[in-house]
């Protein structure tokens, strides 16, 4: 099994967020551009985080977010260790739930390299 990036699927998704939301982004600076958009970003995988005990955590979502997490334990580690969250009790629970807080904790560095590969069309200046 390959390696999941977690930093290569945030910044799909990150591009994702800047399709959609091109408008809002176009005259405003670099540092505004990296907040709205973690902030977005943020708020698309927190959602699911906070009713985490809703049925809304399919199987086939807790297999995928195993698969993704089975050679990222040292990401799962940094992020819990951010985060302020205890590692033993992050892992009992869904799968899916760890998977999110790798993400969330992925974010702020996704959005620097996509903003760095997008300067052009956003006119970014520092």
């Amino acid at each position: 099994m390959e390696k999941y990036n977690y930093v290569e699927a945030v910044k799909e998704n990150v591009r994702s967020y800047i399709r959609d939301n091109i408008k809002i982004l176009e005259y405003i600076s670099r540092d505004e551009k990296e907040e709205i958009i973690s902030n977005g970003v943020l708020t698309e995988y927190m959602n699911p985080l906070l009713v985490q005990a809703n049925k809304k955590f399919a199987d086939i979502e807790n297999w995928t977010a195993e698969e993704h997490l089975c050679h990222n334990f040292d990401l799962l580690f940094k992020a819990v260790n951010v985060f302020g969250l205890d590692f033993e009790q992050t892992l009992t629970g869904q799968p899916a739930y760890a998977d999110g807080i790798v993400r969330c904790y992925v974010v702020e560095r996704a959005v620097s390299e996509v903003l760095d590969e997008y300067e052009d069309l956003l006119d970014i200046e520092e």
